[in-house]
C-alpha cells in the first residue's frame, strides 16, 4: 500500500513538472485546494496527540484522497498506524469540480481568457479517545483565469472532474474586431488621398 502511494505521488510530481511551463493544470489546482483543506483542519489540532486517518472518497476522487493523506503526513500531527489507541480523523471528499463561468478579452485586440473556478467540498469528523467529537463541513473555491485556446491542455481526459463546460466565444466582440480593422483601413485610405490632393 505504501509503495502504491509513493508511486502515485511520484507520478503527480512528474505531471506537475511537465505542466509547469504552461501554467497550473486543473488537477493541480484541485490538489492545491486539498492541501488547503487539510492545513485548515490540522492547525486546530494538538500536535502532541496521535491521530489515525480515515480518508473516504468516491473512486473517481482517489487521487484527491491520496493527496489528502500525503498532506496530513506533511503536517506536524502524529499520524498513527491503528485506531485503537489514537484519536480518529475521518476526512470525506464529497465533490470536486472545475467551472468556466465567463469568457472575456484581454484588452481590445488581446487574446480570449476564461475565468476558471475550482471547487472542493467535503467534511471531516474528529473523534477523541475521551468520546468527544468535532464535525465540520468545508467548501473551498479558488478562481483565476486561463487562455481560452489552452483549456484542452489543462484538462485531463481520464479524470472527468478536471473538465468543465467550455463557454462559447462572445459573438459581438468577435464581430467588432473585423469592423474596426476595416474601418481603420478605410479611414487611412481616405486620409491618404485627401492629403495628397491638397
Amino acid at each position: 500500500m505504501k509503495n502504491k502511494i509513493k508511486y502515485i505521488l511520484l507520478s503527480l510530481s512528474i505531471l506537475q513538472l511537465s505542466v509547469f511551463a504552461q501554467g497550473i493544470d486543473n488537477l493541480q489546482f484541485l490538489l492545491t485546494l486539498t492541501d488547503s483543506s487539510v492545513n485548515s483542519i490540522a492547525k486546530d489540532l494538538s500536535a502532541e496527540k496521535n491521530y489515525f486517518l480515515n480518508i473516504i472518497a468516491p473512486e473517481e476522487y482517489k487521487l484527491l484522497a491520496e493527496r489528502a493523506r500525503f498532506a496530513f503526513a506533511q503536517t506536524e500531527l502524529n499520524i498513527a498506524d491503528d485506531s485503537t489507541s489514537s484519536n480518529v480523523i475521518s476526512y470525506f471528499v464529497e465533490n470536486a469540480r472545475i467551472e468556466y463561468p465567463d469568457v472575456f478579452r484581454d484588452g481590445w485586440f488581446g487574446e480570449y481568457l476564461v475565468e476558471r473556478k475550482a471547487e472542493l467540498s467535503g467534511s471531516f469528523l474528529i473523534e477523541t479517545r475521551k468520546g468527544k467529537s468535532i464535525a465540520k463541513e468545508f467548501n473551498i473555491t479558488e478562481t483565476d483565469s486561463v487562455e481560452y485556446d489552452k483549456i484542452k491542455q489543462i484538462e485531463l481526459a481520464s479524470l472527468p472532474f478536471t473538465k468543465g463546460s467550455i463557454p462559447a466565444e462572445p459573438f459581438f466582440s468577435s464581430l467588432w474586431e473585423p469592423i474596426i480593422a476595416v474601418g481603420t483601413v478605410v479611414i487611412t485610405v481616405v486620409l491618404l488621398f485627401t492629403t495628397r490632393t491638397k
